[in-house]
């Protein structure tokens, strides 16, 4: 049967995908139906690290949870390994968490109206005018 690949809904194989590349960890989540999986692979000729999660089904099988995954890429590997170092040690981060004030959390306004047109009135443009009320005639110069 032929399925269009823009189907919002398409049918699943039967078999679960493989995880292609090197398996670094395998960490076992909450009852067991979960795990995060830490493998090294490559796209393109560019090694990273993924982190997904996977999930199994009722037949058991591992599936990977969309929306549950990142990358890293090698160059960032030890920045990033320092921070869950730091992290795993209970140091937290580098720079002390800011603390907000319940003013800064309270919700503000905002007016999103139509901006208002500038005074034209000679008056407001705040030049300083001829005594008298007198001003600058274009055909005539000043009066």
């Amino acid at each position: 049967m032929y399925v269009s690949p823009r189907h919002p809904n398409p049918p699943r194989s039967a078999a679960p995908p493989e995880d292609d590349g090197e398996t670094l960890a395998a960490l076992p989540r909450g009852d067991g139906r979960e795990e995060l999986r830490v493998t090294l692979k490559s796209y393109n000729g560019h090694p990273y690290v993924a982190l997904r999660v996977w999930e199994r089904n009722d037949r058991g099988e591992f599936w990977p949870v969309k929306n549950k995954g990142c990358s890293v890429r090698l160059g960032e590997a030890a920045a990033v390994a320092d921070a869950l170092t730091r992290a795993a040690a209970g140091q937290g981060a580098a720079r002390p968490e800011r603390v907000r004030t319940a003013d800064e959390d309270r919700p503000r306004f905002v007016d999103r109206r139509r901006p208002q047109r500038a005074d034209w009135r000679p008056e407001a443009s705040g030049l300083p005018q001829a005594p008298g009320g007198a001003g600058f005639d274009e055909f005539h110069g000043e009066v």
